[in-house]
């Protein structure tokens, strides 16, 4: 155990816990995404991983075999199972991935509470400071969503199903289809017969569990991923900002360094003092270290959300058509009409988001390259111009999040995966029009 607690969490400090908990409050822990594992707490979050994933690995298990039942004679509860497996695939994806690359995850948590680099006096930061507030209100904005979704969905699945059956008139009578047990919220298989309420409120209780294990753990990990893919294009924002007021900067710095410093009217004068030349050359060094650092934080997150979105963009078109097919093509009940569209909203909204964090990257990257054009290089020394030049080397190679390290996160990706949507919604149409 000394062992693993040493490895897990050699790079945290007592700072970059309160950071997390002050950001994330206990949502990491409840959802072992992020375990906490120190001192006693250690059993305890070992325990809840391995009950997380035996949850987990049985129920799929479970809705597999519903799915295999039922495809030939309800399809729409088929397709149901199906969507309710990818989201529980996706989450024992993210969990076992998460807590494999622990270590990393810790070095993006301390990063971020490093605030990756900290300019001096010269920095004029308060053109920056809304965006770094935008950060917080973003992560707040996004919790509360995501959160409430979440909920309405779990709502739906337990409460509100049965209750909009009873009111529209539309109460299974069946108690058993074809060893598919009907009256949960979720009809599922049992390796064992339900003849009394005991056992059919366990069963319940056993959805209840695995809704929640399947939410907290989704949800978490959309919330992380949109708070950190922000946080990384702000940085780079604030970078470019710096750089384009390169020289105001220098000449800030000059005049608290020198009392002699004379502001110059000719801009060769001006780039031909020392004084000057020296901290350009400083601000230069400055933005190149906020640079790595951005890097820094773009290289961990790229291996955390790889292959977690190489998965989830596997399953994500085809559960999304199965939620857009169970909305049009379903049954005529409401409850899994609406469970279905809850589903849609949070599945095309948070691929949304972060297409739209992906493209983000690399039109700022791009930006990026092109920043250094608006500065007045060209009167700049021959050290300054190398060190510009090595910069935008480094701006020319093409930044985007990969998801399985080969398929780019961007506006293109979520084109792609509309189209396979919508192919894999006519293939089941045209299922369900062969089979009437």
């Amino acid at each position: 155990m000394e062992i693993l607690e040493k490895r897990f969490n050699c790079y945290l400090m007592d700072e970059v816990e309160k950071f997390i908990m002050k950001e994330f409050h206990y949502v990491l822990q409840v959802s072992a995404f992020y375990l906490y594992l120190r001192g006693k707490w250690i059993y305890f979050s070992i325990f809840q991983f391995i009950l997380y994933l035996f949850i987990l690995g049985t129920f799929i298990i479970i809705v597999f075999y519903t799915m295999v039942l039922m495809k030939d004679f309800q399809l729409s509860i088929a397709v149901q199972a199906f969507h309710i497996m990818g989201g529980a695939s996706m989450t024992v994806n993210i969990s076992l991935w998460m807590n494999y690359n622990r270590d990393i995850l810790s070095e993006t948590f301390t990063i971020f509470h490093s605030k990756f680099y900290q300019y001096d006096e010269s920095f004029d930061s308060k053109m920056v400071e809304p965006w770094l507030e935008e950060v917080q209100i973003f992560q707040k904005n996004m919790f509360l969503y995501v959160s409430f979704i979440l909920f309405a969905i779990g709502l739906q699945v337990i409460v509100g199903g049965p209750i909009e059956d009873m009111l529209q008139g539309t109460v299974i009578e069946e108690t058993y289809i074809i060893n598919v047990y009907m009256k949960l919220p979720i009809p599922l298989y049992f390796p064992f017969l339900i003849t009394n309420n005991i056992v059919k409120y366990m069963c319940l209780v056993y959805e209840i569990i695995v809704a929640f294990v399947v939410l907290s753990v989704l949800g978490t990990a959309a919330i992380f991923m949109l708070y950190a893919t922000h946080s990384v294009n702000v940085q780079f924002r604030i970078l470019i900002y710096s750089i384009k007021n390169i020289e105001q900067r220098a000449l800030n710095k000059c005049k608290v360094k020198y009392n002699d410093f004379k502001t110059y009217q000719n801009i060769i004068a001006l780039y031909s003092d020392p004084k000057f030349t020296k901290e350009y050359e400083q601000c230069i060094k400055e933005n190149v270290q906020h640079h790595y650092q951005i890097l820094r934080a773009y290289a961990k997150i790229d291996i955390i959300e790889r292959w977690p979105m190489f998965i989830n963009i596997f399953f994500i078109s085809i559960v999304i058509a199965c939620a857009l097919f169970s909305l049009i093509k379903g049954e005529t009940r409401i409850a899994p009409q609406l469970f279905s569209f809850l589903l849609l909203i949070l599945e095309l909204s948070i691929t949304i988001v972060v297409c739209k964090r992906g493209q983000d990257l690399s039109d700022l990257n791009d930006e990026l390259f092109r920043s250094f054009y608006e500065t007045k290089w060209l009167y700049c020394s021959k050290n300054i111009k190398q060190s510009i030049i090595i910069i935008q080397e480094k701006c020319k190679a093409r930044l985007t999040y990969k998801a399985g390290g080969l398929v780019d996160i961007n506006w293109e990706l979520f084109a792609s995966l509309m189209n396979t949507v919508y192919t894999y919604f006519n293939l089941m149409r045209a299922m369900t029009d062969t089979t009437n």
